[in-house]
């Protein structure tokens, strides 16, 4: 299907266009897989594409400083980067990114089908719940400060881990609040655990 006329729907949690489908949030929103910093994808200098059809109206034999044949079958985006013209935006990948790259970026994905997925929003209030669960019974059993350290620091890199392993499988993952709930969950065991034992103390 052409993808220019191809129908729209939005069904359960996908916006399809065509055969094509684009995960999305409860907000109706899409989360780019970067490829990596600004510049991934190829970028040329505007008035290098002009100086290139300056030079080929002038002489077909002359020698252009982009090909015009670089362009055959591409996508191309026309955007500015300069940091006066105010188009650059804070990304995973970069500090300064422009807004351009990000319209690019969601095109790549697009094409290749390959935007991260929303991971549910239930599943994961749940899995922050067993988190700090985990945490605390990890901290509770714990005796010496320095377990109680290792226990906390063990349970905040669950999270941290599983945030890789999820991007690796196409999904977004949301690793701090995850972390955040193992770490207040085992930072509140042991506050309890030592006012619990300072009373028995006394």
């Amino acid at each position: 299907t052409d993808e220019a006329d191809a129908a729209l729907r939005l069904e359960g949690g996908t916006f399809h266009v065509g055969r094509r489908g684009i995960p999305i949030d409860h907000g109706g929103r899409a989360i780019l897989r970067y490829r990596g910093p600004s510049q991934t994808h190829r970028t040329y200098n505007a008035w290098a594409i002009v100086e290139s059809e300056l030079a080929l109206e002038e002489s077909p034999t002359n020698r252009p400083p982009v090909d015009p044949a670089t362009f055959k079958d591409c996508y191309v985006f026309l955007g500015a980067s300069a940091q006066g013209l105010m188009d650059l935006r804070t990304t995973p990948t970069s500090r300064v990114y422009p807004g351009v790259e990000i319209h690019a970026t969601a095109l790549d994905n697009f094409l290749s089908g390959d935007f991260l997925r929303p991971a549910p929003r239930g599943a994961m209030a749940g899995v922050a719940v067993l988190l700090a669960l985990l945490a605390a019974g990890l901290v509770r059993r714990s005796g010496s400060a320095l377990r109680i350290g290792l226990a906390i620091a063990v349970a905040v890199a669950i999270p941290v881990g599983a945030g890789f392993a999820a991007y690796a499988a196409g999904w977004w993952y949301p690793v701090a609040p995850h972390a955040l709930a193992a770490l207040l969950a085992g930072a509140g065991t042991a506050l309890y655990n030592y006012a619990t034992e300072g009373r028995q103390k006394a």
